[in-house]
């Protein structure tokens, strides 16, 4: 038979008990029972790629070229979640000297690694901020080769960049293989932003300093998956000059800003003197 005393105690135990598991319950939810969400990203497919790291169009009938040992890198930034992003760059500095003539556009590459990640917004446990994923695909340069080879995206003779081909193959002039580029920019002429005459003249040599050098979009095609990207293109360093024009006499040339705003970054368009 059980005792009043004792069944005093089971009944205050019973009724302290539902206390005592919402008091640990609380105390446990800091470390599992909050949720939130964040972006996981997944390899899906990799490629070797032509990637740039200075592109500079000439004047037709004059030349654009730069310095030996030339600070210049592109920066490429991929959305990955709302706050966040993939940012990488290509080589930070390069001795190759790069040039053009004759209204060429001529592109200094680097082959480098390229990956695509596929996006998918997971539930997390523990304290966080939510970061849900802002796209299905980002992509990452994931390697650098350090290895760097220019090709002509247009050709000597060239009075107006107009159709510039916004990605090619090239071959490795190393292990002979054929790889395609990443989708560049448009570099196309497009409106009159500026120009130079020099129908009263002998000719004249504009040298220009570094900031943006461009500034646009890229996309990564691998297998089936694209992505698109923003890419800004930066040559030089402070206020040191880094490439210069020759316009030579009796011509007309206007040009676009290939950033969209004052920069050395230029396409041109040329019209005989009238």
């Amino acid at each position: 038979m059980i005792n009043s005393k004792s069944l005093f105690v089971t009944v205050i135990l019973l009724l302290l008990l539902p206390l005592s598991l919402y008091i640990s319950t609380v105390g446990a939810s800091g470390n599992f029972d909050h949720f939130y969400l964040t972006c996981q990203a997944t390899p899906v497919s990799s490629q070797l790629l032509w990637t740039p790291i200075i592109i500079v169009a000439s004047p037709y009938g004059g030349n654009a070229t730069g310095s030996s040992s030339v600070y210049s890198w592109g920066s490429f930034t991929f959305a990955f979640a709302e706050y966040t992003s993939y940012t990488f760059t290509t080589q930070h500095e390069t001795t190759n000297e790069i040039g053009a003539s004759n209204g060429e556009v001529v592109g200094l590459f680097e082959l480098d690694n390229w990956t695509i990640y596929k996006l998918q917004t997971v539930s997390a446990i523990g304290i966080g901020n939510n970061n849900p994923c802002a796209a299905s695909y980002t992509a990452q340069l994931t390697a650098h080769s350090n290895y760097k080879q220019t090709y002509t995206l247009l050709p000597c003779g060239s009075k107006v960049d107009s159709n510039i081909p916004q990605s090619f193959s090239m071959t490795d002039n190393q292990n002979h293989q054929v790889y395609s580029s990443v989708i560049l920019p448009s570099l196309d002429y497009t409106t009159d932003q500026g120009g130079v005459g020099t129908c009263n003249s002998v000719g004249v040599t504009q040298s220009v300093t570094a900031s943006q050098w461009i500034t646009g979009s890229i996309g990564i095609s691998i297998s089936g998956y694209s992505v698109s990207g923003s890419l800004a293109i930066t040559q030089g360093s402070g206020n040191s000059v880094t490439f210069t024009y020759t316009f030579p006499k009796n011509g007309v040339w206007t040009w676009t800003y290939l950033s969209g705003q004052a920069s050395p970054g230029l396409a041109f368009n040329y019209a005989p003197c009238s």
